[in-house]
């Protein structure tokens, strides 16, 4: 497999990425083939609700000419987990799929057996296992076309889009209604004397819809982009057409965004992406070309921080066709690209934006079989990179730098109330609730990791001279502060390891009539971990000296058993519970309860045991 990055100059040495000063790598995170017989494409894929795919194409023998729809779902690693194919004695086609609201598909597919014998829209609504419910042909006047786009509506019906061929015209562009049950709601079409065609629709929120997709001026020989707004009963609000050049252009994919419609497509054999809002004015329209010769970006996703994704082709490099993922930012601006192959030509057809935040692009492929294959690829972005000096934003709070990370990865933090107890003498900042930072990392590294966080004075209790920056390495926690700004509210520290850190401050106190220190306060804590196994750690403070009862549970009342039951002298305290009953039996997986009865004070909480 040939994986290619288009880099930018970031910190010195060659990365995928620059933004913000910090270093991103973009790579392949797995692929795969399906090849179910000699000749199979894809046309769509989608993310499905258990975190796997459903993507839809074509599949044929060889030597034989009638074709059937390709149904194939995956699990979120690309792996097969079932196919069907669709079809009888007539060429057929999926273009395009979804996940409806009970669990099945929506297939809009093509059919030889309909219309006047050179293709029409055909219609199939399946369960969860790809069987067919029920399925809807569209010819209208007997005549052919396209299906290339369809949603589920928020009333549970469906709207569709693509092309159809009518008398007297070349094609037009269409809008089809089905209820949820595959009855026929409305139908309307546009166009005129030259070709028209709708490559995607979005429902608006007064239930009505936009559709974009390629318009022909009839008294020119050019393809120019459109759009078109329609409200609920299909009666034109507007109707724009953008004519970015005196070159064809012709549209491939669209996707909506808060604010607007973004269009990709080509203009004479170059990538472009064009916004509009919700009016049909343009907002940005930019170049997004990376080759002099032939590009084909074939579908468009808005991304969590703002910006699109586009997939597609891109040729120009030993003369094959590769698929090539192009991260624009919200102004279409390309942040990055990435290009993966093999030997032959490989034809990214359909992208998807990943719940984990990567990204799947399905396709055609030469490069693996004798025939073709649908080719399925994942990438993401890494926001480690290898090098010296590595700075990661984990956070607005939160900032880690790595002395030399060998082989580039994700760093991420959690945030969490809960934690390894500290030592007595000291307390989490903030305390109500504790912050425990959780930092993990399937980067490559080695020497030493600062760790930068920034707290707020208020969370304070005592002198802010007085914080430190505390690691758990598994066994204990050590103070690793290296630096304290009271200025910008930062303290930093230095470690050779990742794991939960605190800001930790000296346990508040009062001076009692012996001029003891005290506990301001009777405090059970929250066990740590929660969910446990094998074992739990439960820490309580007492603010004088008091006869302890902490007990555990279940969430019927009934004890398991008694953890301690004995005079103890104020300041915190910790037990370990090792999931056994009073007899030493192991009690079975669940949620119990653990009670202390200390002095007039008395508190319970909640932890789960999960064998």
């Amino acid at each position: 497999m040939r994986s290619l990055s288009i880099p930018f100059i970031c910190c010195g040495v060659l990365f995928a990425l620059s933004v913000g000063g910090h270093c991103l790598t973009v790579d392949t995170v797995w692929t795969n083939n399906f090849w179910v017989r000699t000749w199979d494409s894809a046309n769509c894929i989608q993310e499905t609700s258990d975190g796997g795919f459903i993507i839809a194409g074509e599949t044929r023998d060889d030597y034989i000419a009638d074709s059937d729809i390709l149904l194939i779902k995956t699990d979120q690693y690309g792996q097969l987990d079932w196919s069907v194919a669709i079809g009888d004695t007539f060429p057929e086609c999926g273009y395009h799929v979804f996940e409806t609201f009970d669990g099945g598909y929506m297939i809009s597919a093509s059919s030889y057996k309909y219309g006047d014998g050179s293709g029409a829209a055909w219609f199939i609504k399946t369960d969860a296992s790809g069987d067919t419910l029920w399925t809807y042909p569209f010819a209208p006047e007997g005549r052919n076309g396209f299906p290339l786009f369809g949603i589920q509506r928020a009333d549970s019906g469906f709207a569709f889009t693509g092309l159809v061929n009518l008398p007297g015209v070349f094609n037009d562009s269409y809008i089809l209604l089905l209820d949820k049950d595959g009855a026929f709601e409305g139908y309307e079409h546009w166009g005129g004397y030259a070709y028209q065609d709708g490559q995607f629709i979005t429902e608006m929120p007064d239930s009505g819809f936009i559709i974009a997709g390629t318009t022909n001026d009839p008294y020119s020989t050019n393809n120019d982009f459109r759009a078109i707004r329609v409200d609920k009963n299909l009666a034109v609000m507007w109707d724009s057409t953008y004519a970015l050049t005196e070159y064809d252009e012709l549209v491939y994919g669209a996707c909506k965004a808060p604010d607007g419609i973004v269009i990709v497509g080509t203009n004479r054999n170059n990538s472009h992406a064009h916004k509009i809002d919700f009016d049909g004015n343009t907002i940005w329209s930019v170049s997004i070309s990376k080759m002099p010769t032939y590009e084909s970006p074939n579908s468009i996703c808005p991304t969590a921080d703002g910006g699109y994704m586009v997939g597609g082709w891109v040729g120009g490099f030993g003369n094959y066709r590769d698929y090539i993922f192009t991260k624009l930012d919200a102004s279409g601006d390309t942040v990055w690209t990435h290009m993966v192959g093999g030997p032959q030509d490989d034809l990214g057809q359909s992208l998807v934006v990943t719940s984990d935040g990567g990204y799947a692009m399905v396709g055609t492929s030469y490069s693996w079989v004798s025939g073709t294959s649908l080719y399925l690829v994942k990438v993401r972005e890494f926001n480690t990179s290898a090098g010296a000096n590595v700075e990661v934003q984990l956070s607005d709070e939160v900032t880690i730098t790595f002395d030399n990370v060998t082989e580039y990865g994700e760093t991420e933090v959690a945030v969490s109330a809960i934690g390894p107890a500290l030592p007595t003498s000291l307390q989490v900042v903030p305390s109500e609730p504790p912050t425990y930072y959780d930092i993990t990392s399937s980067a490559a590294f080695d020497g030493y990791v600062e760790i930068t966080i920034t707290y707020d004075e208020a969370d304070i209790a005592g002198s802010e001279e007085n914080l430190s920056l505390m690691h758990f390495d598994g066994v204990e926690w050590t103070d690793i502060t290296t630096a304290l700004d009271t200025d910008a509210n930062t303290i930093s520290g230095t470690t050779l390891s990742l794991s939960p850190f605190v800001i930790a401050e000296p346990f508040p106190v009062d001076v009692g009539e012996a001029g003891e220190s005290l506990p301001v306060a009777f405090d059970l804590g929250r066990n740590y971990p929660n969910p446990f196994n094998p074992t739990t750690t439960i820490t309580y403070s007492l603010a004088q000296a008091s006869h302890v009862k902490l007990e555990v549970f279940t969430v019927l009342g009934q004890r398991v058993a008694a953890l301690v039951n004995e005079p103890k002298q104020s300041g915190v305290h910790s037990i370990v519970w090792d999931g056994t009953d009073n007899s030493g039996n192991a009690v079975a997986s669940g949620i119990y309860i653990y009670r202390i009865v200390a002095d007039n004070y008395i508190a319970s909480r909640k932890m789960q045991l999960v064998r």
